[in-house]
Formats: structure tokens, C-alpha cells, sequence
């Protein structure tokens, strides 16, 4: 959505301001969108369009691909009628994506920012309390690869948001709900289709995720499964 009236703004300005930084403009150019409110990167090295559907399944893969996009996550399940906290399950996830990310920026050689889901005020205070607290905790800096506390935006108007959603909603949930709640639970979100899905996307899914070696040579997976059912199933089951 960079060509609409909002990015024709950003984009330009994030272009020149942090060169070192690739900025990657994917829009359908609908009546809102006009390239020539863009004509300044074109020839940038640290600029790229390409037009296409955020909802082109194909296309965004492709993306993921060719511009080394890579996800990590956290999965919780747990058992019809058992209590969950998910103030604190919500923090504990972004701590958990916070520390993937911030080994991922420091492999890289660079600095990032994290843009969370929007809540609401209190939700997004508490959650970015919570990482203060840990981020700031002396003697040791954590996650000093990671600029800023979590930024908070809205799918409607936020395309990195938009993809993460089309990941969780479309992929992502289906096949857990599917793979952890089978024999537990019957409803519409166990549905037997997503073996297919999971034979579809399973292989992609698998290779796009962050994983690597902590400083105690422990193995993290890019997508960390806690499931208190004890159904002996692990992370890698999501997708093979």
C-alpha cells in the first residue's frame, strides 16, 4: 500500500532517511495509488515495487522468498475449561518473538523495530511495561539489537501487520487448531481440510521460519509450541 496517500509520504522519507535499510513497496495501485508521488526512489538501490495483491498467495511467497522474510511465533494450547491468562501469555509471546528477532538483527549486522497488534490503551501499556522492565534490566542490556518498546498499529491500515495476519489467520491457526485439537475439541476450527493445507504449505512454512542456537547451545525452533493437553506433539509436527 506504499502508493496511496499515506505511504507516498513514509516511503520516500524512510527511503532517503535510513539507506542501509531495503524498503520493499508491494501495491495493487487501485484509484487511490500514484507512482509518480514516488518518482523520487525510483533508482534507489534501497527501493523496490512490485505491483501485486497482498491477498495473491503466490506472489507473497515468492516475496518471502527472494527477500529472505522470516517468521517466529509462539502456539499455546490448552485444554477445553482450563483457565488462561492471556495478559500474561500475550507477554511472555512477545518477549519470546523479541529475543528471536533481536538474534536475527544481530546475524544480520543491523537494528529493527517491533510493530505489535493494537489492543487497547491499558493491553498495549502492560505488554510494553513488561518489556521495558526486561529490556532495561541491568547489569545486561537486553534485546539491544531491537531500537524501541513494541510499536501498536491496526491491520486496516498497516500492510506488515496484514501479512502477519494472512500468515496467523489463513496458515498458521488453522493448522494448529487442526494438528493440537483434534480428539479434544469439535468445531468449526478443526477442520480435516488442513492436511491439505499442511501438505500445501507445510515444507514453506517450515523453511521460512527463524530458528537457531542460543548461547547455551539449546536449538529454538522460529515457532515455540506449549501444550498442556500432553498430546506428546511437538513443534515440528505443525508442519510435516
Amino acid at each position: 500500500g506504499g502508493a496511496g496517500f499515506i505511504g507516498s509520504n513514509f516511503v520516500p522519507y524512510f527511503v532517503e532517511k535510513y539507506p542501509r535499510y531495503h524498503i520493499l513497496n508491494l501495491d495493487k495501485l487501485t484509484y487511490a495509488a500514484n507512482l509518480d508521488n514516488l518518482s523520487e526512489c525510483a533508482g534507489k538501490n534501497n527501493y523496490t515495487f512490485v505491483k501485486g495483491d497482498i491477498c495473491d498467495t503466490a506472489l507473497v511467497e515468492d516475496l518471502f522468498k527472494k527477500y529472505d522474510i522470516r517468521f517466529t511465533g509462539r502456539v499455546w494450547v490448552k485444554m477445553p475449561g482450563d483457565i488462561f491468562n492471556g495478559s500474561t501469555v500475550y507477554s511472555s509471546s512477545l518477549k519470546s518473538i523479541y529475543r528471536s528477532f533481536d538474534h536475527y538483527l544481530a546475524q544480520k549486522g543491523t537494528q529493527g523495530v517491533c510493530i505489535a497488534d493494537s489492543r487497547n490503551q491499558i493491553k498495549n501499556t502492560r505488554v510494553s511495561h513488561s518489556i521495558f522492565r526486561q529490556k532495561f534490566k541491568k547489569p545486561e542490556l537486553f534485546y539491544p539489537k531491537v531500537m524501541e518498546l513494541p510499536l501498536f498499529s491496526h491491520s486496516n491500515n498497516h500492510a506488515g501487520i496484514q501479512l502477519c495476519d494472512f500468515l496467523c489467520s489463513a496458515l498458521l491457526f488453522p493448522l494448529a487448531s487442526y494438528v493440537y485439537c483434534r480428539g479434544f475439541v469439535e468445531n468449526v476450527h478443526v477442520q480435516p481440510s488442513a492436511q491439505e493445507m499442511r501438505r500445501r504449505w507445510g515444507e514453506t512454512l517450515r523453511k521460512l521460519q527463524y530458528s537457531f542456537t542460543d548461547e547455551t547451545g539449546c536449538k529454538v525452533p522460529g515457532v515455540i509450541v506449549t501444550d498442556s493437553s500432553m498430546n506428546s506433539l511437538s513443534s515440528f509436527d505443525l508442519f510435516c
